[in-house]
């Protein structure tokens, strides 16, 4: 049985390449004599048809030096000068014109004749002499058919011009026209046209030239199709490229090989459309023989593989059952091929005993390591615990490295520590003895026994070299503390608390900084808050004030300048600041909730940020919303006071309205509306309506004014409208009121 992913397949792989040699060269003769063949086929329709298109051409140009003729010849040219004067008709004169076109018409023409512009007359050697309107109503009946004749008499080419004209119920008309132009006198300018038989026009199209399927074409100067063998009007000229040779074109899902050829008698294009079957009929044949020809041997050559593979494989099959038999191992034939299991069985052998060595030596360290940065190994034990260890030491100096991984690239976390214990244990071991363990997912302590010349200068150059290593390489931002250098084991936990502690100013060195702790060992607390605190005035203050003297970025540097807040201050002193801001932003923001989408996580996204200089951008950022929003404030209850005071004011004005106060105030009805609501629980149209039938009732107890004159008076349009208003507010009628008071 054959199974998948084997070695079987294989075998029967390499059978089957030395197989398939006849196969490929029998395709690649296929090819090469598949082009052949279809280069023939293109060169010979190009040339049968090159000789059609000459012999259309010779019988186009034979009908244009026709019309040439006719429009230069003495009687056309002198008739144009009457029909210039606008003279209608001169009976001997187009009787000679007729003459002379009757002459001319043979079995080609549908008719042949004049258009004089001047008089509107068509002189016809078939239909004698009329207007061009008559002639059309009488010979192309229909408004398209007409327009189509009226373009075609239109013709502004000197030269022959190819035209189709459609006609109602009859096949279309193919047209030459030339116009015979008068210089400097265009009135004397006539057109002459000639309109080849329907009849002679498909003897051309289907008797001279008799393609298997295959359809003869003319187009215009501007490739648009003039007329088709078989009267579709599907076929187009798109693909084509100024050559000769045919080329491809798709029709109603049908493909079609064009030959195109530019004509040389008259503007326009010949060309026959054949369709893509017939044309590449040989090939085809050619291309089913072949395929049949290379499926057979395709065959015959699997078979022969398959026979040759499954006798040299039956042997390995063997081997493994006696692996599986004696080794207890599955075999997996999804997941293996034969010889993979084999070399898997050993390899797996080998490789569990190194690791396990290897990785019991390690943990062994890295415990051995995190004790002595405790302090749980006993001083006593000295060299003695090291060599236990593996670890040979180079002096009797220590120094502890506390390194913080702040960013990584997309990294597997065991990889990326992997990377930088390797990097850096490397630059240690030049001439001192570094151990590098990993106490956290995002933090590395590096205990570096230092040599006898390295100062802690130079035990910084060597962690910045390996620091721009892993920033370059790959994409690891470190941040790295180092403790001062100690003598003794006894000394070593020391070093550790000073690393730790010098790596707390990472906030004020940056995320990718070399801070030594004898750069901030002497800094101190410098903060004291008092019960009603300055700082708090400050910021309040600022958020308040309507046109602050500094922008938000000045306010905040000064500040921290005037706290101290700088590289050179303890982080303690730092912290006390923070937490203190922390406070009083968190009131402002408490009390501005529409200002941030969350404000719980905007504070907290302020007092988690990890430096000092991203800590000062996000509190400008803050104090910067929390002032507009403070401004926004001031600014809305100031229109509100000025509507207000707008309304108590000329509320005796009948026009007075929300769309008049939008305009006065320059700002939205809406807004507008939404704003006074908020402020005064209650909307424009109702405090306006509130305010005079205040006005109202004091006139209604002190005046003997009539219902109507106290309408009027109080800016009601009528006292219908007063009373109505009255009543809906106070529930009583006007006249009611007055009689109660």
């Amino acid at each position: 049985m054959i199974k998948n992913k084997s070695y079987f397949p294989r075998i029967f792989r390499d059978f089957l390449l030395t197989l398939l040699v006849p196969i490929i060269a029998l395709a690649l003769l296929y090819l090469q004599a598949g082009n052949t063949i279809e280069e023939q086929i293109l060169l010979s329709n190009k040339n049968t048809l090159n000789q059609f298109f000459e012999l259309i051409d010779t019988t186009l140009s034979e009908m244009r030096w026709t019309g040439y003729s006719i429009a230069n010849h003495k009687k056309c040219r002198e008739y144009s000068l009457y029909a210039a004067k606008g003279n209608d008709r001169l009976t001997y004169q187009v009787k000679e014109i007729i003459q002379v076109l009757e002459d001319a018409v043979n079995d080609k023409y549908y008719d042949l004749l004049i258009y004089y512009p001047g008089n509107g007359r068509i002189i016809s050697g078939v239909y004698g002499s009329m207007n061009w309107e008559d002639y059309c109503s009488v010979y192309y009946s229909g408004e398209e058919c007409e327009k189509q004749f009226g373009d075609i008499l239109e013709c502004n080419t000197k030269g022959a011009s190819l035209y189709m004209m459609k006609q109602e119920g009859k096949e279309p008309l193919l047209c030459i026209a030339m116009r015979k132009k008068n210089v400097g006198d265009h009135a004397k300018d006539y057109v002459v046209v000639q309109i080849i038989d329907p009849k002679y026009l498909n003897k051309i199209m289907t008797e001279m030239y008799q393609p298997e399927d295959g359809v003869l074409l003319i187009f215009d100067e501007k490739e648009k199709l003039l007329i088709s063998g078989d009267n579709r009007e599907e076929y187009h000229m798109d693909g084509y490229i100024a050559a000769d040779m045919p080329y491809e074109i798709k029709i109603n899902n049908n493909k079609y090989m064009m030959q195109v050829q530019q004509a040389k008698s008259v503007p326009g294009y010949y060309a026959v459309a054949i369709d893509a079957k017939i044309f590449w009929e040989k090939l085809s044949e050619l291309r089913i023989i072949c395929i049949v020809g290379g499926l057979a041997c395709a065959v015959i050559s699997i078979y022969i593989a398959w026979r040759g593979s499954k006798r040299t494989y039956s042997p390995l099959w063997n081997i493994v059952n006696h692996i599986e038999e004696y080794n207890l191992l599955q075999y997996d034939a999804e997941m293996n091929s034969e010889v993979e299991f084999i070399n898997k069985i050993f390899e797996k052998e080998v490789n569990e005993r190194r690791y396990l060595d290897r990785k019991e030596k390690a943990d062994k360290l890295d415990s051995f390591i995190i004790s002595l940065l405790y302090g749980d190994v006993s001083v006593g034990a000295g060299e003695d615990a090291f060599i236990e260890n593996g670890i040979s030491l180079c002096s009797d100096r220590f120094s502890v490295v506390v390194m913080s991984v702040v960013k990584t690239r997309e990294m597997e976390s065991d990889l990326q520590a992997f990377a930088i214990k390797n990097i850096f244990e490397e630059l240690y071991n030049q001439g001192n003895r570094g151990y590098l363990v990993r106490t956290a997912d995002n933090q590395f302590v590096s205990l570096i026994n230092i040599g006898e010349a390295l100062s802690t200068e130079l035990l910084s150059d060597v962690l910045l070299e390996g620091q721009k290593f892993v920033r370059e390489h790959l994409n690891i931002i470190v941040t790295i503390a180092v403790g001062d250098i100690h003598e003794g084991m006894a000394e070593i936990p020391m070093s550790y608390k000073e690393a730790r502690e010098a790596l707390r100013y990472k906030y004020l060195f940056g995320e990718e900084s070399c801070i030594q702790y004898s750069q901030i060992k002497a800094r101190e607390l410098n903060y004291s808050v008092s019960g009603e605190s300055r700082l708090s005035k400050m910021v309040i203050g600022y958020m308040k004030d309507s046109s602050p003297a500094k922008s938000a970025e000045q306010f905040v540097r000064e500040l921290l300048e005037m706290y101290g807040i700088n590289e050179q201050a303890s982080m303690d002193t730092v912290e006390c600041f923070k937490y203190e801001m922390l406070s009083i932003i968190n009131k402002a923001v408490m009390s501005n909730k529409g200002v941030f989408d969350n404000y719980k996580e905007s504070v907290e996204e302020l007092i988690l940020q990890p430096t000092l200089e991203k800590f000062r951008e996000k509190f400008i950022d803050v104090l910067t919303k929390l002032w507009e929003k403070e401004r926004e404030s001031i600014e809305q209850e100031d229109i509100c006071n000025r509507v207000r005071s707008y309304i108590l004011e000329h509320y005796r004005e009948p026009e007075l309205s929300v769309n008049m106060l939008g305009d006065k105030m320059r700002i939205s009805t809406y807004y507008l509306s939404k704003l006074f609501k908020a402020k005064y629980d209650i909307s424009i149209p109702d405090y306006i309506s509130q305010t005079r039938i205040r006005s109202a009732k004091d006139d209604l107890k002190n005046t003997s004014k009539n219902i109507k004159q106290i309408a009027e008076e109080n800016g009601f349009l009528s006292s219908t409208v007063f009373i109505n208003t009255f009543k809906k507010w106070e529930g009583i009628t006007p006249g009611i009121y007055r009689k109660l008071k």
